[in-house]
Order: structure tokens, then sequence, then C-alpha cells
């Protein structure tokens, strides 16, 4: 904790000094040989005898007894990790330390994470039940650990956890989320690519518990991402089954669970069976979310198996006006995105192409600007990174445009697209 010490201004060491006892000064002499030549070339003083030493533990004595203003300005000097480690030596030093640590919480708890274990759950809850942090977190990242249940079964028609947030632990996170933690209004949840077993939790539950927790305690969320929670190389993704999944899609009941949803996001659902049960969750959040305003698609861009995700996404009729669209790392169905900027696009205002090309051989990316010219009067913005102009083939690095003539500026983008086409023949023009 006091390794850093030698790097106090000189005037201020021998301040600190003049707090400590003679067994805390041969401490500080011993941090390091700075400490100790800047001793012999001017002795520190003894204790002053205006301050009455306090019976404490001999690691904390040094510490405690120094002003607030001094403490504030060692800490300055202190890293991040010494700053949290003296918050824990005592209740005065956690006092003195909080004001310090205050923008290393603002920074570093903004996300906060749970696997669904009773630790993690328990360190959430002590950090719900804080006053001074619990208005910190804005996003609760859920990573559940996929494996055997030791307490509760699968019961039911849908075979899905009886009333999971009658689970002591998943109540109290519950009421955490709905009482304590009320600026937590993102989530991000990990998905399992692994088919259902009856003893198992997978991607069903961990859906079930985290809508059944929105519904209950009303939580107004702002934000959804799910994702998948680990790679898989394309060779060892398992193929698909016919059998459909409808187990979280057909209770319409969870709908209030994404009544304030702004942000939809979809990241890297790599195996095939997964996408084809989003599919109908997806379907089922657009057509029903009466404040949705951003789609965000981040694909595989090694496999199709997200045509069917792609689906869900531009052929279902959104309740609300999406503002803004974004598609990553796509193989992407143009006529798909066509149509929807036929139906929505009047109220689209941004629009983002990277890392995608196109599944269609006889369409280009002119088709789509001269589609947003015709149907978007309310854009402001297009872009195009990475996209390819013909499989495999990488030709436009960054492009775009935005601004308040749009008109004009995507009549130049869609004839600088016109001359990258040129390049490739007449069956790209």
């Amino acid at each position: 904790m006091l390794r850093n010490l030698h790097e106090l201004p000189a005037e201020l060491l021998y301040t600190i000094a003049g707090f400590l006892d003679k067994a805390s000064v041969l401490s500080l002499r011993l941090v390091c040989r700075k400490i100790n030549h800047r001793h012999l070339a001017r002795p520190f003083k003894a204790l002053s005898p205006a301050v009455t030493p306090r019976r404490l533990p001999h690691q904390y004595s040094d510490l405690e007894r120094l002003p607030p203003e001094i403490s504030y300005t060692v800490t300055d000097f202190l890293p991040e990790t010494d700053i949290l480690q003296l918050r824990k030596c005592s209740r005065e030093l956690e006092r003195k330390a909080f004001q310090p640590s205050r923008p290393i919480f603002a920074r570093n708890l903004r996300t906060i994470h749970t696997d669904l274990s009773r630790y993690s759950l328990t360190s959430l809850h002590q950090l719900a039940i804080n006053p001074h942090l619990c208005h910190i977190p804005e996003t609760l990242e859920l990573t559940p650990q996929y494996g055997r249940l030791p307490l509760k079964r699968k019961e039911g028609i849908h075979r899905l956890i009886s009333d999971p947030t009658s689970i002591p632990l998943i109540r109290r996170l519950k009421e955490d989320l709905g009482h304590l933690l009320t600026n937590c209004r993102k989530f991000q949840l990990g998905l399992d690519w692994q088919t259902c077993l009856p003893q198992h939790m997978d991607t069903d539950d961990a859906l079930n518990i985290l809508l059944h927790i929105f519904v209950e305690a009303e939580i107004p969320v702002e934000e959804l991402t799910l994702y998948s929670q680990s790679y898989i190389t394309p060779c060892k993704r398992p193929m698909g089954s016919p059998q459909r999944r409808h187990h979280i899609s057909s209770q319409l009941d969870l709908a209030r669970a994404w009544t304030n949803l702004r942000t939809l996001s979809v990241w890297h659902p790599y195996v095939y069976h997964l996408t084809r049960h989003l599919a109908d969750l997806l379907s089922n959040i657009i057509a029903t979310a009466p404040r949705l305003e951003r789609l965000i698609l981040n694909g595989d861009a090694v496999a199709l198996n997200i045509m069917e995700l792609q689906g869900a996404f531009l052929t279902m009729e959104p309740l609300s006006t999406i503002k803004h669209l974004e598609m990553t790392g796509c193989h992407l169905h143009v006529g798909h995105l066509y149509s929807w900027l036929v139906r929505n696009g009047y109220g689209l205002r941004s629009l983002l192409i990277d890392g995608c090309c196109i599944f269609e051989e006889d369409i280009t990316w002119g088709a789509v600007i001269q589609c947003a010219r015709k149907f978007c009067p309310s854009l402001e913005s297009i872009r195009f990174r990475h996209a390819s102009v013909a499989y495999g083939v990488k030709s436009i690095d960054d492009d775009g445009c935005e601004g308040p003539d749009m008109a004009s500026a995507l009549k130049k983008l869609e004839s600088r697209m016109s001359d990258i086409y040129s390049k490739w023949g007449p069956l790209h023009i």
C-alpha cells in the first residue's frame, strides 16, 4: 500500500512523517531507498506533541491519524488498486478514501456482471444496498452458468423452470433491480448454443428468468442485447433441427417486458437452431414494442444461417417508428431490406451497413441508396463500412453521407457506387 509514497513531494512527505510514531517512521524508511536518503539528509521529525495517538492496530496507526486534506493528497499518488485496498482497512480510512474513489467507481461500475450464482448475486445485492454506489450501474450483463439444475426442475408444457422468481436469490435480484438499482435499465444476456436438456439450464430458462423479472418488477427496460456466449468454429457447429421451439415466444403475457424497450441488439447468433429460436422471439418483440427505435443485428459473416433472423428483423411490421437500423457482418438479403425501407423508411434517420455482402447476385448497393433516397425523407445519415461489391471482395472501406442536404448527397453517393461497380463488369452495373 505504501510503495508509491516515494513519489510524494518532499515537503508533503515530511509533513506526513510528523504524524507518525517511531515505529511507523522506521517502516516508512524501509519503503524504498529514496525515502531513507531523504531521512538521512534531513531527519524526519518526531510525533507532534499536539497529536494524541489512539490505541489502534499497528497496521492502521500510520494512516488513520492523517488529516483528511493530507489523505486526499496522498491518494492522488496511489494507483487505483491501492485506493480500493485502503478502503478495506478500517471505517475511518473508508470514509477518508471515499471521495478519491468516486471516479473509480463511476467508471468501473457502469456495467455490472452476474452469472446467477449465489456468490455473484450476493455481491450484487451488497452493491445495491450501498446508498453511495447503487445509482451508478446502468447496464447488467448476465452470463449464466449453463448446466445441471441442482434445486429446481423444469415443468409444464413448455419445459421451463417453473415460477423462476420464487427462487430466493432470483427474487432478491428482482427486488434489487426494481427498487435499488433504479438506473440499471440496459441488459445484456449471453445465450447458450446447446440444445434443450430436461435437467439443464439453457437459453430458454435464462430468457424466462430475465423476462419474468422485467414483468414482475415492472422494470422500464431501455436496451436489450442478446449474444452468443462463446464462439464456435463453423466446422464444429451442429446442424439445425426441423423442430421449432416456441417456449418463450408462445408466452404472450411476457410482452409487458419490453413495453419501454428502445434498442434491440442481437450479436453473433452463430448456431442454426439458436437463430431459429430467436427469430420467433424477436418477431414478437418487434411487433409489440411500442417505443422501439433502434434495431441492431451483428451477424456471423462466415455462415448463411442468419437469413431467417434477418427475416424476423426486416419482414415483421414494427409497432413503433424505427429511427436507426444497423446491419453488421451479414450476407444481406437486399430484397428484405428494400421492402422494409419501402414500408418503414419514413421515420428512419440513420442506416449503417458494416462488413456485409449482398446475397443476391443481380442487386447492388446503389439500389439500397436509391431506395433510401426515395422512401426515407427523414434520413440524416447513411454509412457503408467494409462492404463488399462481390463475395470476398471488400472495395468500400468507409463511404457515406450525412448532413442537412441529404438529397444531393445521396445522389453523389449513388454515383460513386456506380463507379465502383463499373470496375466489376456488366453484371454489377
